[in-house]
């Protein structure tokens, strides 16, 4: 009897760190949680929360992968300035 012939799995597109998974996954939950019909209605100081957190998101993401980014260029570890 012959023996299958089992292929490997193809290789991922790209790696990715487990980080940036968690990173990716609540940044699409908080982006599709902001996204639902029902905030569009409420109103503080006079704009609409979906606008605030929209707001927050655009605030929030780039700054959240900044830092992801200046500790992953120093290899994980947080320098401090001075030392």
């Amino acid at each position: 009897m012959k023996k299958r012939n089992r292929e490997k799995p193809a290789p991922a597109f790209f790696r990715m760190d487990r980080g940036d998974r968690i990173y990716l996954a609540a940044l699409l939950f908080f982006a599709g949680i902001s996204f639902l019909p029902w905030w569009r209605g409420i109103d503080i100081a006079g704009m609409a929360l979906f606008g605030w957190l929209m707001a927050v998101l655009m605030f929030i993401a780039p700054v959240v992968a900044f830092i992801r980014y200046i500790r992953r260029k120093n290899g994980g570890q947080s320098e401090r300035i001075g030392q």
